[in-house]
C-alpha cells in the first residue's frame, strides 16, 4: 500500500514537472527563437512586455514605438503584430496601422 502511494506521488511530480515546463516553454518559446535571431532585440522586446506586464502604459508605449521601427527594419513578422496590437490596446491608432500596412508588405514580399 506504502508502495503505491510512493509510485502515485513520484508519477503525479513527474507530470507536473513535464506540464510546467510545456507551460515555461510555450510562454517564452518566442523570446527563445528572438533570442537566437536578434539578441538586442530580444532585450527590448523582454522590457517592453514587462512594461505591459505591469500595465506601465506610459513606459509601454514609447517602447513600443522604437521597437516598431526596428521589427519594421528587420522584417519581423510576429513582433510587428503583436506590437500593432498592443499599439491599439493602448490607442495609438496611427502607428498601429502603419505597424499592420508594414506587416502585411512583409508578408507579401513588397517594399513600402
Amino acid at each position: 500500500m506504502a508502495d503505491s502511494q510512493i509510485l502515485r506521488g513520484i508519477r503525479r511530480v513527474a507530470t507536473l514537472a513535464g506540464y510546467r515546463y510545456k507551460v515555461w516553454f510555450r510562454r517564452h518559446r518566442r523570446q527563445l527563437f528572438l533570442r537566437l535571431r536578434d539578441g538586442d532585440l530580444a532585450v527590448q522586446m523582454a522590457d517592453y512586455r514587462q512594461s505591459v506586464e505591469d500595465r506601465d502604459w506610459q513606459a509601454a508605449l514609447p517602447k513600443a514605438l522604437a521597437l516598431g521601427s526596428r521589427a519594421k527594419e528587420k522584417g519581423e513578422v510576429r513582433l510587428l503584430d503583436e506590437l500593432g496590437q498592443g499599439l491599439m490596446r493602448m490607442g495609438a491608432y496611427g502607428p498601429a496601422a502603419e505597424l499592420k500596412i508594414a506587416r502585411r508588405h512583409v508578408v507579401q514580399g513588397r517594399s513600402d
